[in-house]
């Protein structure tokens, strides 16, 4: 039995976490919206999103199944193309669904680089430098918030390394 969870767990690490290229399964880092819709035909429906005002617009809206479980796949561009595909659930966020997408990141790329734990929010941080992906799980469960963000490494890697945070605390296994 352990060793078929651990088989589970392996293959959700390998769909959930970034593949070993800059940005998310078909798309890449500093690509348009045209270049993303083509790269991601087959994934799942991209459309048009709605008006932006910030300077890190959504261009693109899909939908991703993990585990039964539906999220929006939003993906945000600014002056030099692709910069994040950030994974919100569209149905209530159950703590334990979230521990599980938190074990799945960790088993795909080992222990975050560091943790922010602010008062109505964590935020959980790995950098993965051979992908130049940075992964960030947004974490508030009174807020119904569990959001898998994949960024450009590149915009945050330094702040992120002159600002390490706290010490790095395991996850409850529950």
């Amino acid at each position: 039995m352990r060793k078929r969870l651990l088989a589970v767990a392996v293959t959700l690490a390998s769909v959930i976490a970034p593949n070993a290229h800059a940005g998310w399964r078909g798309a890449e880092w500093g690509m348009t919206p045209e270049d993303v819709q083509t790269a991601m035909k087959g994934e799942a429906p991209l459309g048009e999103s709605w008006k932006d005002d910030t300077e890190d617009k959504v261009r693109n809206i899909g939908e991703y199944v993990w585990e039964g479980h539906k999220f929006r796949a939003l993906y945000r561009y600014d002056a030099q193309g692709l910069s994040a595909v950030t994974l919100e659930w569209k149905s209530k966020v159950r703590e334990k669904d979230c521990q599980a997408l938190l074990e799945n990141v960790i088993a795909g790329s080992g222990p975050p680089l560091r943790v922010s734990d602010q008062v109505l929010f964590k935020n959980i941080i790995w950098h993965d430098k051979e992908s130049q992906n940075r992964i960030r799980l947004m974490v508030s469960l009174p807020a119904g918030i569990c959001a898998l963000h994949m960024e450009r490494l590149s915009d945050y890697e330094a702040h992120d390394l002159a600002n390490p945070g706290p010490e790095v605390v395991p996850p409850k296994r529950g």
